[in-house]
């Protein structure tokens, strides 16, 4: 049993941390942005500060409400910016998984009509344009698997088996992967009439 379990568990070491270059760079880009912002913000308080005669002058209740004054406006400051910062670039992310789900939630129903395309400054540009890649090709797979059946169904129904042998002969190697040009007279069979049954030869007068 123990090595079956162990079996089960594999190790997946991960060697490579910058798999997606644009996309990893760009977050690190504005966190290191948002990080020099508040610095920045952090070093103007500084000389904001009152001069060494004023200091002098303030009492030890005054000291310690302007140190408070300025501890909180500079971690108020800090988490609007950085909350802002991290709406923009969560929205980046969450805006295109919400256009991925509803376009393959339309798939799974046979719609291939939703969108797969997303923002310009959007994240994960590659994965929309696999995805939309795939939706084209279900939506042909879809159409083919319909029209192989409605073509069956006409075969059946005109008793053609061997039309129907060569339908399920050719819908078997597209789904094997060989796509080769359908026969005109396999993928479009037309409903034949019923076969007039024989006249009797009218006898010539003696």
């Amino acid at each position: 049993m123990s090595q079956g379990k162990g079996r089960g568990k594999r190790n997946y070491r991960r060697r490579n941390f910058i798999v997606d270059k644009p996309l990893q760079y760009s977050i690190m880009f504005t966190a290191l942005a948002a990080f020099v912002l508040v610095s920045l913000v952090f070093i103007g308080g500084h000389f904001a500060l009152p001069t060494e005669e004023v200091f002098d002058a303030f009492t030890g209740e005054q000291t310690r409400r302007m140190i408070l004054t300025l501890n909180t406006s500079f971690f108020a400051l800090t988490f609007v910016t950085l909350g802002i910062i991290l709406v923009i670039l969560s929205h980046r992310v969450a805006g295109p998984a919400m256009v991925f789900d509803k376009a393959m939630r339309g798939m799974l129903k046979g719609k291939f009509k939703e969108r797969t395309k997303i923002r310009e400054k959007d994240y994960l540009q590659g994965l929309s344009d696999v995805l939309g890649e795939l939706q084209d090709h279900m939506k042909v797979d879809h159409e083919r698997r319909h029209e192989f059946l409605r073509n069956l169904h006409q075969a059946l129904e005109s008793k053609d088996l061997t039309m129907a042998s060569r339908l399920l002969d050719q819908y078997s190697r597209a789904c094997d992967g060989h796509h080769d040009d359908p026969d005109p007279e396999v993928a479009a069979p037309e409903a034949t009439s019923p076969a007039e049954e024989p006249k009797e030869p009218v006898a010539s007068g003696s």
